[in-house]
C-alpha cells in the first residue's frame, strides 16, 4: 500500500512546475491506534480524487481503499502542495 501511495505521489504530484520538490511520507499511529499514512507532494491540485477512489482514474487509490483504508486529501496548513492521508485500523494480515 505504501508503494502505491508513494508511486501516485511521484507520478501525479511531482510535475515540471515544481522542480527540485519531491514526495514525503509520514507514518504514525494515532490516538485511536489507527495507522495513518501521509504522502505529501508539491502539486496542490487533485481534480479527479473521487474518480480515483472509484477506480475510474487509475487503480492505485482504489486498490488501497478496497483494503478498508479511509483516504482523504487536503492542503497542509503551510499552504504548499497537498497531502493524501490514508487511515487504517490494524487487523489480521492476509498473505
Amino acid at each position: 500500500m505504501v508503494a502505491r501511495l508513494v508511486g501516485n505521489g511521484v507520478a501525479h504530484g511531482v510535475v515540471p512546475h515544481f522542480p527540485g520538490k519531491g514526495v514525503t511520507i509520514q507514518l504514525r499511529i494515532n490516538e485511536t491506534r489507527q495507522l495513518v499514512i501521509d504522502v505529501s507532494d508539491p502539486n496542490p491540485k487533485f481534480p479527479d480524487f473521487e474518480a480515483a477512489l472509484q477506480g475510474e482514474q487509475g487503480q492505485g487509490l482504489w486498490e488501497v481503499q478496497r483494503r478498508h483504508a479511509e483516504i482523504t486529501w487536503f492542503i497542509p496548513p503551510n499552504g504548499t502542495g497537498k497531502t493524501v492521508r490514508t487511515t487504517m485500523t490494524p487487523g489480521p494480515v492476509d498473505l
